[in-house]
């Protein structure tokens, strides 16, 4: 059973494909009061320096046909 400050979170799940054919798989938990600025900062901090010719991509799931 969830409480109230569990519905003032969001849990995003995070694939990161580097040069090296690693998959960098994480969660990050963040308030949804927080802006974009500080989720971004929460995924700088999990992946660490990244190249700059490395970017973040969503990763959209494929829709199953009715």
């Amino acid at each position: 059973m969830s409480t109230s400050t569990d519905n003032d979170i969001i849990s995003l799940n995070f694939r990161y494909h580097n040069a090296g054919n690693k998959n960098v798989i994480f969660v990050i938990e963040i308030s949804k009061d927080k802006t974009v600025s500080d989720l971004e900062e929460e995924v700088r901090k999990k992946l660490g320096s990244i190249n700059r010719n490395d970017f973040l991509r969503q990763i959209y799931s494929e829709e199953k046909p009715m």
